[in-house]
């Protein structure tokens, strides 16, 4: 089962505050105390939580709690009787998916390209709503139906002048947008940036790119180390 968000105990209850949380397995579909499942920090990762947890002073979970199995929570150390939730699963039964992008180039490091250069991917790691294309490889496009989502990137460099600047933009249909990371002064020669937006609003059809850009016009851009990302979340999941 693909790993999901465990939404009981998220939003705060005054009569469960300090209480105690098993999250045990489906056996016949009762608990089954013999197996305290495994609890997840995030929905990918291998960071895990303790299991039982303890509700926070608000009598909430202290933080998200992830599983990749259908579990029974208990509730216990409360003066109420101890007692047990129904069957937590993934929310309508199927397995989340993932939508938009996550690209990166391929080949040997770019060496004193003319800047502003915009980055170009050939390689799709994830691709499923087909954002990206080899008809144009430096684009991130919005698919239709699609409304919001963010972009995420990183640009790496090499053979940087230590007074050198760098920065890394995100441009949408041409122009550059407020979305960059810059910095004023390079502390090593290989310096890399990472530029993330907020969640936004998209629009189909509208067409981004990442660009890096430096005042060290015979820097290279190093390729492995490079990458970017379209994720969206709502629209036509």
């Amino acid at each position: 089962m693909a790993r999901f968000l465990i939404r009981d105990f998220a939003l705060a209850n005054s009569a469960y505050i300090g209480a105690v949380v098993h999250f045990f397995g489906v056996d016949a579909g009762e608990a089954d105390e013999e197996n305290l499942i495994t609890l997840y920090e995030g929905l990918t990762g291998s960071g895990t939580l303790r299991n039982p947890q303890r509700l926070d002073g608000e009598g909430k979970n202290a933080a998200p709690i992830y599983a990749d199995e259908e579990c029974i929570a208990r509730v216990s150390g409360l003066a109420i009787d101890d007692h047990d939730t129904g069957i937590i699963s993934v929310p309508g039964g199927e397995a989340p998916t993932y939508a938009g992008a996550v690209m990166t180039p391929t080949g040997a490091d770019v060496a004193n390209p003319t800047y502003p250069y915009t980055i170009i991917f050939a390689t799709a790691v994830r691709n499923p709503s087909g954002v990206w294309t080899v008809a144009s490889p430096t684009k991130l496009i919005v698919p239709a139906g699609w409304t919001g989502g963010r972009l995420l990137g990183q640009v790496a460099w090499t053979a940087i002048a230590a007074d050198a600047y760098v920065a890394a933009t995100w441009y949408k249909n041409g122009s550059a947008t407020p979305y960059r990371a810059v910095s004023g002064k390079a502390a090593v020669t290989n310096p890399v940036l990472q530029v993330v937006t907020p969640m936004l609003v998209l629009v189909a059809g509208d067409e981004w790119t990442l660009v890096a850009d430096t005042s060290d016009a015979t820097s290279n851009i190093d390729i492995s180390d490079c990458w970017a990302e379209m994720e969206l979340t709502e629209g036509a999941e």
